[in-house]
């Protein structure tokens, strides 16, 4: 399956709170930009079902290691 996820440019982010299942509840303002991501998601052998390998691939952007 491939989707294409599309991009933004966060212009604001402000962390209200920390939740008790560890993620932050946020107010967010950004802008749509006419780009997008490529994501592809292939079932892989002996994989239980709803588990996932993430594999990266393609340019590595400004300040990526």
């Amino acid at each position: 399956m491939l989707c294409f996820p599309n991009a933004k440019i966060n212009l604001g982010l402000n962390i209200i709170s920390k939740r008790t299942d560890g993620f932050h509840n946020i107010e967010t303002v950004f802008c749509p930009a006419a780009l997008s991501d490529i994501l592809e998601f292939v079932p892989q052998p002996g994989m239980e079902p709803g588990k996932y390998i993430f594999n990266a691939s393609g340019y590595r952007s400004m300040g990526q290691r």
